[in-house]
């Protein structure tokens, strides 16, 4: 729970009390309701129904400020310009990077004019640390920081900024949807 909020209050910054947020890869909604406090709206979703029972269970009781859907990884269920921000906080770490530039393509497409993402991804030298763990590097997915911006950018975002955090080898990527991208 302390994860999620200081998650909350990083993100915090980058929030307006108006604002309708996606949680993309929601697991079981504890960033989704934390995130709530600062916004409008969050939405969560995930492809394991058992985290999106739990996350129902657990928090869309509390408060009507968040909601937990399945989807069934393909196209995201949303109409058109639905948020205004898109974060997806450990969901990366593992999918093909042929899969995230399509779900990229997809968050350009759900997100409000000059909305933004959040999404955070393993770095290159993680490969060789001990945050790979028991599972080995081959259960990640790490990504250089030009390959991060030319995927960002191909997809239609303008990179605002990237952060680096030493302790986890993990870049967060801030973009912002380019109006004359598409």
């Amino acid at each position: 729970m302390e994860d999620s909020r200081n998650f909350a209050l990083e993100l915090r910054r980058y929030l307006k009390p108006i604002d309708t947020v996606l949680d993309f890869g929601c697991g079981i909604g504890g960033y989704a309701f934390e995130v709530s406090k600062f916004c409008k709206v969050v939405v969560g979703i995930d492809i394991n129904r058992f985290y999106i029972r739990i996350a129902n269970k657990l928090y869309a009781k509390k408060t009507s400020k968040v909601k937990f859907y399945w989807y069934n990884g393909d196209n995201i269920p949303f109409d058109d310009d639905s948020f205004d921000m898109i974060y997806a906080h450990a969901v990366f770490e593992r999918i093909p990077k042929i899969s995230v530039e399509r779900y990229l393509k997809e968050f350009w497409r759900i997100l409000r004019p000059n909305g933004k993402i959040l999404a955070d991804f393993l770095r290159e030298e993680a490969s060789d640390s001990d945050f790979v763990g028991l599972l080995g590097p081959d259960a990640y997915i790490f990504w250089s920081e030009m390959e991060l911006i030319n995927t960002l950018t191909k997809s239609g975002f303008r990179v605002q900024n990237l952060i680096k955090t030493p302790e986890k080898f993990i870049t967060f990527a801030i973009s912002v949807k380019s109006l004359n991208m598409r």
